[in-house]
């Protein structure tokens, strides 16, 4: 039976329009509880950027892997962090120097954000939108900062995005980077991501590995879909989640995700498996999944 659910936010578990949970997915989160099984979202997002996408309500959040996977959360205490390497974050605003449009955002516990790597004029030459969140800009990354979540912005197309990541993973080897969507670049220490910090939480917990169900639906998640065995797609999801995912259900407009949860939460009253992890469910829903035409290209912002 499934006894860890993690899930990303955006797009998977909340459709982007919505903004928040809907209400029968607060419900169902709460039948996951009441059922026994350890839920919480496994996001990009750090912890202060987590509540309203839940109501506010810590129960569904109090259990949370976060600034992917740099911060792990149980029972609303921190029980493991990792802090980005200053040598590593100092590359990145190097090279953002030598692209106008690139930008280094660290944030703060309290979500405020520093950008780094371009200078007040350069930001507003391309109206990058975080630009009005900073707290400060500098060419060089801050040395006292230090620093759990960061990502990087780019103003250009996203064939140019993944060049430039392509340029940053060959100068900064002890950094990973990911792209959850057009315009970002997610940021991690190397060789830690959502799929790591998902079955570290499992150990800490005592619980098997498959007995964890993932998830996702953006190039941020991909770690996550491969290395849980149970993970799940929305139909909505990257090509390559789609692929890569044991498991495919609806997608995110149609609250897919909440049906599920509550599948769950059946099955583990009874000790079993949910039914939508059966061969012949699947096969329905992987071709659906293939078959998605989205509004705007799978993952992208509108």
């Amino acid at each position: 039976m499934i006894k860890l659910v993690v899930t990303d936010i955006d797009d998977t578990l909340v459709a982007r329009k919505r903004r928040v949970i809907t209400h029968r997915g607060l419900a169902a989160i709460h039948a996951l509880l009441d059922a026994g099984v350890v839920c919480g979202p496994a996001t990009g997002r750090d912890v202060a950027r987590v509540a309203y996408s839940y109501r506010f309500d810590p129960a569904c959040y109090s259990t949370a892997i976060v600034a992917n996977g740099m911060r792990i959360y149980h029972d609303g205490q921190k029980v493991l962090e990792k802090v980005l390497p200053q040598e590593g974050l100092q590359k990145i605003a190097e090279l953002c120097c030598t692209e106008a449009r690139a930008d280094l955002l660290l944030f703060s516990d309290e979500g405020l954000i520093w950008a780094c790597g371009s200078d007040i004029d350069t930001m507003v030459v391309h109206d990058l939108k975080h630009l009005v969140n900073c707290e400060g800009v500098s060419v060089d990354a801050p040395g006292d900062r230090v620093t759990v979540k960061a990502n990087l912005h780019f103003d250009g197309s996203i064939e140019e995005l993944l060049a430039f990541k392509d340029e940053l993973v060959r100068c900064c080897p002890e950094i990973d980077f990911t792209c959850p969507c057009a315009g970002i670049i997610d940021i991690t220490t190397h060789g830690w991501d959502k799929g790591e910090a998902a079955l570290w939480l499992a150990d800490y917990l005592g619980i098997g590995h498959d007995e964890i169900c993932a998830f996702g639906d953006a190039g941020n998640d991909e770690a996550l879909i491969q290395k849980i065995p149970n993970s799940v797609a929305v139909a909505n999801a990257f090509d390559e989640i789609v692929d890569e995912a044991r498991w495919h259900i609806g997608t995110t407009m149609d609250d897919a995700v909440s049906e599920a949860f509550e599948d769950i939460a059946a099955a583990a009253s009874t000790g079993t498996m949910p039914r939508f992890m059966s061969e012949d469910v699947d096969a329905r829903y992987r071709e659906a999944a293939r078959s998605y035409t989205a509004p705007v290209p799978k993952g992208m912002d509108s």
